[in-house]
Order: structure tokens, then C-alpha cells, then sequence
């Protein structure tokens, strides 16, 4: 069991009264370290002053938490490796500002170079082999700091830089921001009105040296990343049409920045906390309205996701760093309002939906002092038992667990929309937040309106529902042949993947995918479709393979015979080039094989520089060319086209100039849109009910992104707590009713070797059931 410092106990940090004891023992902390800032503190909190700390105060006042919080859980080392460890990055970008932007740039022009020359004369001053870029960087801040201005060496070093600069190649300290090009943001590599990779890939930037780029723009008040631009009280647009309101959960984002540039790891994590303490579920590749509206409008802006994300990986690769983590959500007293849980107030909530904004809701309701329970359509797998009771000291072990497990059934369209872009593992350190605490049960397998109705959750005692069910169905365009085999929604293949598994080795689900193939829309899930094809299709043709190479296959039909001898074809190229790579050292180039296979196109009706990927996020735009994806533009689809077996084998397009062309496609995917779910929908027409609430998605001031539908919470779940009829009240666990709204199995009958039958007991679907309906 953990020891924790000032004579805590693990328990008191998931209990309310435990909480208040470390509330405490902080500010006498915070007494002894600044008296100054402890009365601060305290005249927020007794005189509950609608305004927050100025933000020098937050800082102040982050930093000593980090002390405490670092004495709490013993890791005092740790956090002054930390501080240290970012010295040299703060030492590097002084002198790439300093140095090689301000005066060697400035001083030495493209033409001016030799580059040749200024190369010989360089490594003749380095005199020792160097092993990479980093290396190299490290080497010339030391040449830098050892040659005085105006000498011989100290001009070699600024005509190198000069020269690194202008013709690469880059590195930490060799690059700069580019200008923007709102017309050109990706280079498109063009063939007539194919677009194809340009060989150049995204180039990951330094989330450290990018919170430094950062000009900490909180001390003029003028923080457009968190406010938003806006010009005569109206947001302004920047040329692509997004509107520039920065985050929709207004974290402080210069004070992040500023805290972690000086090496304050859970001082920044805290002061993200305060806005967004379902941090887990944003950042990097998930979200970037505030980078859109940072100040830099002119030049690359700040890549604050990848700062927000690289500040919890960092805190969770601490020891304890998830305990860490976890006591900042439920421990805030940098927000005064609320620093503390309320303790518990008899509230029984029924949460429909694990998407994002069904965890944010429950966590905020939990913290509230309501009794949550969240239930999902989908199966959810149950967390280990040790992960709840015991500390998680490595973050490995979630990772691990999280292997086994997945997919869980839990994170909705984080677990199943969201491709291996990023780290799903996240789900899980999301979920424990919730099922540590008390007062939350979470129940997969029911389904609001079938396995319980609207009747049924108020004999079991609930007094508010919340739906938090996404953002609706996939629309399919009327066409011919449109029900073809092989012609599927884009978000079934990502479900199959994201919810079934059908990309793990263990899993038995199948989602049959044949090259080439075709995605039509022009949006983020079309580009996640496509890229996800790149590494499914390998992965499922090797399958096949090795299951049924050099076997009959007397059990199928001609066509999926066909079918499936196409993909043993295809496995067994891949598996050679896996057999080739290991044998030379190197990764497989499964790209090229796709390729000679036909490769995966996106199909869109206009221009790519009119579609939403392009608009909101052309990196994973950029990142799907570069993997191979080919994108046919202005190409209006008039038809799909069969073959003999009924199954699709190209479609039908109409370009600009009047012609048409036949793309050959043995899959095709649509990823057109969705239809926005209403509370009708989901509430079988009780759209009157005041109890029954919706958020994320399927609130349209909210929509279209996950941070926004945690926005939608945050701004919103106070209108559950304003109904509150029976405090006095103390529900039993739903659990004790479980029984009446889930499925057990209770008879396996076996008939014959491939027919068996199965008696379930469910008591709500019984008597829900209506003549038709199939399970």
C-alpha cells in the first residue's frame, strides 16, 4: 500500500471527508511558503468573489501545490529531475531566438551561402562524430557559448545556422514558423484531378519548445486561444470560415504554457484541471480551436494540443502520476467556487451513453454529490478489480490492462470514431476517474427505450435522465445499386474496428474490406476511414492467409470463395514482405503493396480545399496522403457498379469539364454526414419531458467536435441539480435492481454441431417486447 506524506492515507483520497483533509493541510501549507498568497486564498473563498486569482496569483499559488502535492506522494526527486531536465530546452530556445533567428538568419540570405563550404567549415570545428540532430543541437549551443562574438568560429556557426535554416535540414533548434497559407496549407502532389502523396511527412514538433513559441499573451489580456478574435463584439473568421472562439472550455492557456516552459509539470496539469479536468479525452489530434485562434495568425500558430496532451502524459509517467492526475480532479483549490466535492445530496441520475460528454456529465454529477449511473448499448468490459481498490503506480499498468481489455465498449465515439491516431488507453484513465469514486455504477449491454424505458427508470427512482447518445445516423445518398455487397457507412467499418475488434488478433469479428477501395465525403471521418483501410487491409489479408492457405473452402458460396481467395492471395504478398523486412532490419512497406493492389481513394464532390478535413484539421488530411490515400476531387458519383456476384466493382463519377470515369472499387465506404439525433429520437417521442436532458452532440449549439460536447456539459449540468425534490432521500444501488433490466443467459441447447439455442432471462425487455422486434 502507498505511503503517503502529512500522514494521509490512500483512502482519503477518494473520500469527501479526506478531501477536506488535504484542503487543509495545503493551506497551512500554503501559509508557511507565502502568507501573502494563503490570505488571498482564503478572502476568495469566505467573501466568494465572482472573479478568479489574477493570473500571477494562479501561478504562484499552482507552484506551491506542485511542492505539496510532490511531498504528498513522496516524488519531491522526480519533480526537481523534471525542473532540470528543461533546462536545456529553455537554454535552446533562447539561442534559437536569439541566436540563429535574430542574427544569423537576419544577417546571412539564401544567396549569400555556400552551403557546401559552410558545411566543410563547420564539421572541421565539431573535430567529433555526432549521432543525430540532437546530438548536433546540443554540440552547437556548446560551440556557440565557448566562441566570442566577431571571432572566425563564432561566423561559421552563424553561417551554418543561416544555412540550416534556409536549406534544411530542420531540427529543434534549425526551423522556424512558417507563414501561413490559408490556399496551400498541404502541398498537393496533382494528376488532372488526383491528388496523391507529395513524400513529405508531418513533421512532429516539440511540444516543450512549442509552449516556449508561446508569448504568454495572459499578461495583456489579450489570450486569443482561450477568448477568441473578434473585432467590434463579433467573432472574427480567419479565410477557410472557421470562426475564431478559441476553447470552448476556456482553460488558461498561457498560464499553461508558462508554467511548463519553466519546468512546472503538475502546476501546468492543475491549471488545465480547472477548466478541463477531463483532460484525458483532448488535446492532440482530438481538438484545435484554440490554435486556431491563437495570436499567430500570420504564422504557424502554437500547437497547444500537443502541449495539453504531452503535460498529462507526463504527470501519468510520474509515480502515481494517475493518483496525481485523479487527486486534481477531485481536488481544485485553484478554483474557489469550486474547490471541493459536495458531499452526497440524494440526486439519482441516469446517464445514457460513455461518449464524452456521457464521462464528462458523470464526472461532474458524481462531483456534485449526485448518484450516477451510466448505462451503454454496448457491451463493457469490466476494469480489473486490483485497478480500482489499489494505487496505480505506473502508468504501464493501466496501459497493460487497457491491452487486455480493449475495446471495452466504453468512450462511444472516443473508442469506436476515433482511429489509432490516438491513444485509446486514455479511455481507460478516464473511466477509472469515475469508477474509483463512490456513488457511480456503469452498466453496458441496455439500451434506453428498449431495456428500460422511460416509465421503468422512475420505479427504479430516478429523478433526471440525461442523454448523451452522439451525433446521429450516417446518411446514405440515394443511387443505383447502392445496396451492393461491399458498399458499407464509413462509421461501421470504424465501429467494427473501434468496438468490435475486428483489428486484434483475439477477436472474431470480421468487417470484409477488398482493394481497391473508395471512400466518398470529404470529412474527418472519410480521412480516418481511409487511413485506417491502409493498416486493416494488410492486417486482414495476413489473417486469411494463414487460416486458410492451401485449403478448400467447401462451406462458402462462389462469391465469398472469390473473395476470400483474393485476400489469401493478397496475405500471403504481405507476409513475404513481413518475412523480407525482418531479414533487412527495416519496417514492412505495406504502402506499396497496397498500391499494386489498387490502392484507397477518397472520393469528393468539390474541391478538397472546400471540404471539412481541409478546413478543420489538414494535418490528418496532410497525414492520410502521406500514407498513401489518393483523393479524387470535383467528382459527383452518379452510380456504383456490379459484378456477376452482385457485389460492388467501381463507381461512376462525373467530372467538371463533362466526362465521366470508372474508378474501380471492390469496397466502398460512405462517410456523407449524419443526421443530428434529437431527444425524440432517442426518448421514444417524450421530447416534453423537463427531466429528461440532452447534451454533446445532440445539443446543436454543441456539436461537431468532443470538446465541444464536454463544453455542453460544463456549461449545462447545473439544470439537473435544479430539480432536486428528495435530498433526504438515499436510493438503493441500481445494482440491486440489475436483474431486472439486463440479460442473462440461462439455457445452452445444442441441436446440432452448428445450431444451438439460447434461453435469456431480462424482465424490462419481456415486457417491453412487441411482436416483430428481434433480438
Amino acid at each position: 500500500m502507498i505511503k503517503l506524506g502529512f500522514g494521509l492515507k490512500y483512502s482519503d483520497l477518494y473520500s469527501t471527508n479526506g478531501l477536506y483533509k488535504i484542503d487543509k493541510l495545503f493551506l497551512h501549507f500554503l501559509k508557511k511558503e507565502n502568507d501573502f498568497l494563503y490570505k488571498v486564498l482564503v478572502d476568495y473563498r469566505t467573501k466568494k468573489y465572482v472573479e478568479n486569482f489574477d493570473s500571477d496569483q494562479l501561478i504562484s499559488i499552482s507552484k506551491i501545490q506542485e511542492k505539496f502535492i510532490g511531498k504528498i506522494f513522496g516524488i519531491e526527486n522526480e519533480i526537481l529531475h523534471y525542473h532540470k531536465s528543461q533546462e536545456f530546452t529553455k537554454q535552446l530556445y533562447t539561442v534559437k531566438r536569439n541566436f540563429v533567428h535574430r542574427v544569423a538568419v537576419q544577417k546571412y540570405k539564401k544567396e549569400d551561402i555556400n552551403q557546401q563550404k559552410v558545411n566543410e567549415d563547420f564539421f572541421r570545428l565539431v573535430r567529433s562524430p555526432v549521432k543525430d540532430k540532437y546530438d548536433l543541437d546540443k554540440l552547437f549551443i556548446l560551440l556557440l557559448d565557448k566562441y566570442k562574438e566577431n571571432t572566425t568560429e563564432y561566423v561559421i556557426l552563424a553561417k551554418y545556422a543561416a544555412s540550416r535554416i534556409h536549406f534544411g535540414p530542420t531540427s529543434d533548434l534549425f526551423s522556424k514558423p512558417h507563414k501561413i497559407d490559408f490556399e496551400n496549407l498541404i502541398n498537393f502532389s496533382t494528376n488532372g484531378y488526383l491528388l496523391e502523396k507529395t513524400g513529405q511527412e508531418q513533421i512532429s514538433k516539440s511540444p516543450y519548445l512549442e509552449a516556449h513559441y508561446c508569448i504568454n499573451c495572459h499578461k495583456t489580456e489579450k489570450d486569443t486561444c482561450r477568448e477568441g478574435i473578434k473585432y467590434k463584439n463579433a467573432y472574427k473568421s480567419n479565410p477557410l470560415g472557421n470562426i475564431l472562439k478559441g476553447c470552448p472550455l476556456k482553460i488558461k492557456i498561457s498560464e499553461m504554457n508558462e508554467v511548463f516552459s519553466n519546468g512546472y509539470l503538475i502546476s501546468a496539469l492543475s491549471i488545465i484541471s480547472c477548466n478541463n479536468p477531463i483532460v484525458a479525452l483532448t488535446g492532440k489530434r482530438i481538438c484545435n480551436d484554440c490554435s486556431k485562434a491563437c495570436i499567430y495568425q500570420k504564422q504557424e500558430p502554437v500547437d497547444i494540443p500537443s502541449i495539453e496532451s504531452k503535460i498529462l502524459e507526463d504527470v501519468l509517467s510520474l509515480p502515481y502520476g494517475f493518483e496525481i492526475y485523479s487527486l486534481l480532479t477531485a481536488w481544485q483549490p485553484l478554483n474557489q467556487q469550486e474547490y471541493l466535492p459536495s458531499e452526497y445530496r440524494g440526486k439519482k441520475v441516469l446517464v445514457v451513453g460513455t461518449g464524452p460528454s456521457g464521462i464528462a456529465l458523470s464526472y461532474y454529477l458524481q462531483r456534485a454529490g449526485c448518484y450516477v449511473v451510466v448505462i451503454d448499448a454496448l457491451k463493457i468490459e469490466p476494469i480489473p478489480k486490483h485497478l480500482i481498490i489499489n494505487p496505480v503506480k505506473h502508468i504501464s499498468e493501466l496501459k497493460k490492462s487497457y491491452e487486455k481489455i480493449k475495446p471495452q465498449g466504453f468512450g462511444g465515439v472516443a473508442e469506436y470514431g476515433i482511429t489509432d491516431r490516438w491513444d485509446k488507453s486514455n479511455l481507460l484513465v478516464s473511466r477509472l476517474l469515475l469508477e474509483k469514486r463512490k456513488n457511480f455504477e456503469l452498466h453496458g449491454g441496455i439500451k434506453f427505450g428498449s431495456n428500460i424505458t422511460y416509465e421503468q427508470t422512475k420505479i427504479l427512482g430516478f429523478e433526471s435522465i440525461a442523454l448523451c447518445c452522439g451525433s446521429g445516423y450516417p446518411q446514405i445518398p440515394v443511387l443505383e445499386n447502392i445496396s451492393a455487397g461491399n458498399v458499407r457507412t464509413a462509421s461501421d467499418f470504424l465501429m467494427s474496428l473501434g468496438a468490435g475488434g475486428a483489428n486484434l488478433e483475439k477477436s472474431h469479428t470480421n468487417f470484409l474490406v477488398l482493394l481497391p477501395a473508395v471512400v466518398v465525403g470529404g470529412g474527418l471521418t472519410a480521412v480516418d476511414a481511409a487511413t485506417q483501410i491502409t493498416k486493416y487491409y494488410p492486417f486482414l489479408a495476413k489473417k486469411l492467409y494463414l487460416k486458410f492457405k492451401n485449403k478448400d473452402l467447401p462451406f462458402l458460396t462462389e462469391a465469398e470463395k472469390k473473395q476470400v481467395e483474393i485476400l489469401v492471395e493478397h496475405g500471403e504478398r504481405y507476409y513475404k514482405e513481413d518475412l523480407n523486412a525482418k531479414k533487412e532490419n527495416r519496417s514492412p512497406d505495406y504502402l506499396k503493396i497496397n498500391d499494386e493492389f489498387g490502392g484507397i481513394t477518397i472520393l469528393y464532390r468539390k474541391n478538397i480545399k472546400e471540404s471539412p478535413s481541409y478546413k478543420i484539421n489538414h494535418e490528418e488530411l496532410g497525414d492520410a496522403l502521406f500514407h498513401g490515400i489518393r483523393i479524387l476531387e470535383n467528382a459527383d458519383l452518379e452510380s456504383i457498379e456490379k459484378d456477376q456476384y452482385s457485389n460492388c466493382s467501381g463507381v461512376r463519377v462525373k467530372l467538371p469539364d463533362g466526362g465521366e470515369k470508372l474508378i474501380n472499387a471492390k469496397t466502398i465506404l460512405f462517410a456523407t454526414g449524419t443526421s443530428p439525433l434529437t431527444k425524440k429520437d432517442i426518448s421514444n417521442g417524450l421530447d416534453d419531458k423537463p427531466d429528461i436532458l440532452v447534451f454533446g452532440d445532440m445539443d446543436p449549439d454543441y456539436s461537431g467536435s468532443v470538446v465541444k460536447a464536454i463544453a455542453s456539459v460544463r456549461d449545462n449540468y447545473k439544470k439537473i441539480l435544479n430539480n432536486i425534490s428528495t435530498p433526504e432521500k438515499i436510493y438503493k444501488k441500481i445494482s440491486s435492481h440489475y436483474k431486472y433490466f439486463t440479460a442473462t443467459v440461462t439455457e445452452n441447447i445444442s441441436h446440432t454441431d452448428e445450431i444451438f439455442e439460447l434461453k435469456i432471462r431480462n424482465k424490462f425487455s419481456a415486457q417491453n417486447f412487441v411482436p416483430g422486434q428481434f433480438f
